[in-house]
């Protein structure tokens, strides 16, 4: 009876461990989510998404990886009070934040609350655990791309285009709030940014535009780079820059991203100096096609002495 009884005490436990882990995990829908960013920490790997095109897309979604890419936590977190959140492929992206010396990552999108254009601004450690959320105002029809960190203070910078289409720059503090907004009057859309060591932020945008800002967020220069033309004799009319990283040893950034004609698309790759020179463009693998097919995200930047 003891022994009956002990079993029937190690099922409950049982049964009430897989009940708490049911509570706080969710499935990735086949076309409800998508993944738009992975980034290394010190477990293995933490990657950010959204749903997007659907209906009630008030929420982010993130996972965990060990260094083997087995899944080991995924979680969801609602943006209370949203009737919407931003539905554009880079509408967040997860990046460490180092201000307080741990893994944390910080996402950031804008929705519709109370008929109002907010920002959401979302941060989580490692183990997807919720450290906050904070919602700020932002200007009517901002909407943002990439996010990226700041300072080393805990502040953030993010950057997509205001209601004229045009390139924005926002800076937020440690806690996700809003704390400026940039117009720097260039037609495009902010997809990626990255920090410079020496100094200021380099802004891939639509266009093939580049874009160099300095730590205040003010233009010190930006540059167009034509592409070549595709296969089908019309131009690439549409690009997107989606990741850069910085080369070592003062030589420049590289940039990649997806170029859009007629009737094809491919991924091209840039290689831009620090007074915004373009040192070498490429353009791989056309596909024949009327849709925007073959699309390039989701990379990781790794650091030079990285060993592959």
């Amino acid at each position: 009876m003891k022994r009956q009884f002990c079993l029937l005490c190690l099922l409950g436990m049982v049964s009430l461990v897989f009940a708490q882990i049911q509570e706080n995990t969710y499935e990735w829908g086949a076309f409800d989510h998508s993944a738009w960013k992975i980034q290394p920490n010190s477990n293995g790997y933490a990657i950010m998404g959204n749903k997007f095109f659907e209906p009630n897309n008030t929420s982010l979604y993130a996972q965990g990886l060990n260094k083997k890419g087995e899944g080991q936590w995924f979680m969801q977190y609602p943006a209370v009070g949203f009737s919407s959140l931003q539905t554009f492929w880079k509408s967040f992206i997860a990046t460490p934040s180092h201000h307080s010396g741990s893994d944390d990552y910080f996402a950031v999108t804008t929705g519709i609350q109370n008929g109002s254009s907010k920002t959401y601004a979302l941060l989580i450690n490692s183990s997807g655990k919720k450290i906050w959320d904070k919602v700020s105002d932002v200007p009517s029809g901002i909407q943002i791309g990439g996010a990226n960190n700041a300072d080393y203070k805990g502040g953030w910078i993010a950057t997509g285009s205001n209601s004229l289409g045009e390139l924005v720059v926002l800076f937020f503090d440690g806690y996700g709030i809003l704390k400026s907004v940039k117009n720097l009057g260039i037609s495009g859309f902010g997809w990626t940014v990255i920090p410079l060591k020496t100094g200021g932020y380099v802004i891939g945008s639509t266009g093939a535009r580049v874009t160099r800002i300095d730590s205040k967020g003010d233009l010190v220069w930006t540059t167009m780079v034509p592409l070549p033309v595709s296969p089908d004799g019309s131009s690439y009319s549409y690009t997107e820059f989606e990741e850069i990283i910085e080369l070592p040893y003062g030589k420049g950034v590289i940039m990649t991203g997806s170029a859009f004609s007629n009737q094809h698309s491919a991924v091209y790759t840039l290689k831009v100096d620090y007074a915004g020179n373009a040192l070498w463009k490429t353009i791989h693998d056309p596909q024949n096609t009327g849709l925007p097919v073959l699309q390039f995200r989701g990379s990781i930047a790794l650091s030079a002495d990285t060993i592959l």
